[in-house]
């Protein structure tokens, strides 16, 4: 799925999103932004439900420079041209209902 905003609607509005999606599962596995400094690509490593919601572990690659569109995202890609950037852990997460 490929999200975009109309112009003007933020300071952002020309950044573009991508997400995939598991088929069975629903849930978002990855997904790549692209912005005017570069391009990011995110990776769920694993998976953890507390009170009900998802959270995900990541793996966060980057490629700095330029506006490089989020179509150029491919597992080739992420292997060749990017680079591992930071991993994100969830931990000790309390969910509290409203």
């Amino acid at each position: 799925m490929k999200i975009t905003f109309a112009p003007g609607s933020s300071n952002d509005a020309d950044d573009a999103y991508t997400f995939w999606f598991d088929p069975e599962s629903g849930r978002v596995e990855q997904f790549g932004y692209d912005f005017d400094n570069g391009l990011r690509y995110r990776k769920a490593t694993s998976f953890n439900r507390v009170g009900g919601v998802l959270f995900s572990d990541q793996e966060n690659y980057a490629v700095d420079g330029g506006k490089i569109p989020v179509d150029t995202l491919s597992e080739d890609y992420v292997e060749s041209e990017m680079r591992l950037l930071s991993t994100v852990t969830i931990s000790n997460v309390d969910v509290e209902p409203l």
